[in-house]
């Protein structure tokens, strides 16, 4: 096949020799030019690998498997591998009879490998795949500080005495969703003169973990701070009464 110049034009001519399986083709109707081009044997590339996005699933408890459909001609290899923050990963593992061999993570990834001889191409289609996610409610804060203000000249207050400081302050530490769970979203806090109050419905919701009253007092009421964890999931932990 000859070396092509650079055309600065459409290609004006051009024609397919069904019995040369050739395909002819000129620059315009002035030129002398004329080029041609031969298909090969093989149609297609040899090998090729796909990488999937990182599927960030909040949290992954365990694998329930991985479907796929394959079609054409050559082999197909099919791996994953997981991460517990997008950033560190595992080491690329084969996909074994449906079966995902990589360790539960909140982030996993999918790698196709498609092998064939040229003259077809294995095919694989609809990927998917399931796991099962943790149902275990966070466990409550381990420990909490009150203070009489926020800021400088606070001082120590303790549950069960009277105080007429009119903006408490609180705050917590410890509150764990476990080793391999979604983590701890946020904080339902109730701070009231109901002592059963639920702070998921008569409370408000926050992601951090401290709190400073700031409605007014009433003179001579018992007020109750009721805190509930959540995690990402959802799952929530029983109300605990912490003042």
């Amino acid at each position: 096949m000859p070396i092509f110049p650079l055309l600065q034009m459409f290609l004006a001519y051009s024609f397919y020799d069904t019995t040369a399986n050739r395909l002819y083709f000129a620059p315009s109707s002035a030129s002398n030019l004329l080029y041609y081009w031969t298909p090969g044997a093989t149609s297609y590339i040899t090998s090729g690998t796909w990488i999937s996005q990182a599927y960030d699933l909040t949290q992954a408890s365990s694998w329930n498997g991985i479907n796929y459909t394959l079609g054409g001609t050559g082999t197909t290899t099919v791996e994953t591998r997981s991460s517990p923050d997008g950033k560190i990963w595992q080491v690329w593992r084969g996909v074994s009879g449906g079966n995902i061999q990589s360790s539960p993570n909140r982030f996993l990834q999918i790698r196709v490998t498609l092998a064939g001889d040229g003259t077809a191409s294995p095919e694989i289609s609809n990927i998917n795949f399931d796991y099962t996610q943790e149902t275990q409610a966070p466990t409550q804060p381990s420990q909490l500080t009150a203070k009489s203000l926020r800021g400088a000249g606070s001082i120590d207050i303790f549950s069960g005495q009277p105080y007429e400081y009119q903006h408490p302050y609180f705050s917590w530490s410890g509150a764990s969703d476990g080793v391999n769970g979604s983590g701890v979203d946020g904080y339902y806090v109730y701070f009231g003169t109901v002592p059963d109050a639920n702070p998921a419905t008569a409370g408000t919701y926050q992601t951090t973990s401290d709190y400073v009253v700031s409605d007014p007092m009433t003179s001579q009421s018992v007020y109750y701070l009721i805190i509930k964890v959540k995690d990402k999931l959802g799952n929530t932990s029983g109300a605990a009464t912490w003042f």
